[in-house]
């Protein structure tokens, strides 16, 4: 793990240590969408799009502060995105689980809970809050808890995104047979982004039936054009969206881009 990466867990941990984690005050969760991510872009023959709601990060600092989440999701939603990924770090990224509470009950479509989640408790917030999807970083997790944390979530009824940075977390994520996979472009030492991580390592995934998202530097209907050419079937797109002075326009865009079967 890059000490990036390692500050934020250790953040994490120490965050949850202290009980930090906010109680929502939910009395009943609101169920998410009956067509789910995967099916959704299973069922088309266009590239999918997860489009992120974030406010900064630390490779980029602030990114967007004045735009609030429910406005944004509904541009996404507008534009034909798939689903809404909300980061709710607070520390480092400026998010609130609030965020995803408020884009689950206002826009009809599945929400991805986009987090450094280590503890099943995260799990079940996310879940109380409205998601539908939750990121798994399989760089950060030893392979007994990805095992725990991935069976939690999916008996709780969430699909569950995988996310891998190089062939070794690609392992260690094939071996739960997943629906979906996350391939981040980042350079966890570096902070760069390079879209041929995407693909070198879709040429070790054969298995059609996984759902693959490109993460990360995805800038441009140019990216977008290569990843799909390279084999994904979606992608993740964040700080492009949220500078962007028309992202309903800029998705819609996107979302004519065909896919390229496997």
């Amino acid at each position: 793990m890059s000490d990036y990466l390692t500050k934020i867990v250790e953040s994490k941990k120490e965050y949850l240590a202290d009980g930090q984690l906010e109680t929502l005050g939910l009395s009943q969760r609101r169920e998410r969408p009956m067509n789910s991510f995967t099916e959704r872009v299973r069922n088309k023959h266009t590239l999918g799009i997860l489009a992120e709601f974030k406010r900064s990060s630390p490779s980029l600092g602030a990114i967007n502060h004045s735009v609030e989440p429910v406005f944004m999701a509904n541009k996404y939603a507008q534009g034909g995105a798939d689903g809404i990924s909300v980061l709710t770090d607070e520390l480092y990224f400026n998010g609130h689980m609030s965020d995803l509470q408020k884009v689950a009950k206002e826009v009809n479509l599945p929400v991805l809970c986009k987090d450094f989640i280590i503890e099943e408790r995260q799990i079940n917030q996310a879940y109380q809050a409205g998601a539908g999807i939750i990121l798994l970083i399989v760089r950060i997790l030893d392979q007994d808890k990805l095992v725990i944390l991935y069976n939690h979530a999916r008996r709780l009824g969430l699909e569950v995104l995988l996310e891998v940075h190089d062939e070794k977390d690609l392992e260690a994520a094939m071996t739960l047979k997943p629906d979906l996979i996350g391939i981040n472009n980042r350079n966890l030492h570096e902070f760069s982004t390079n879209l041929s991580t995407t693909e070198s390592l879709m040429r070790l995934i054969t298995d059609p039936s996984i759902i693959v998202v490109s993460e990360s530097g995805i800038k441009s209907r140019e990216d977008c054009e290569r990843v799909a050419a390279a084999g994904v079937d979606a992608v993740l797109i964040g700080e492009a969206c949220m500078k962007h002075p028309r992202p309903e326009e800029f998705l819609a865009e996107i979302g004519q881009i065909e896919r390229r079967p496997l």
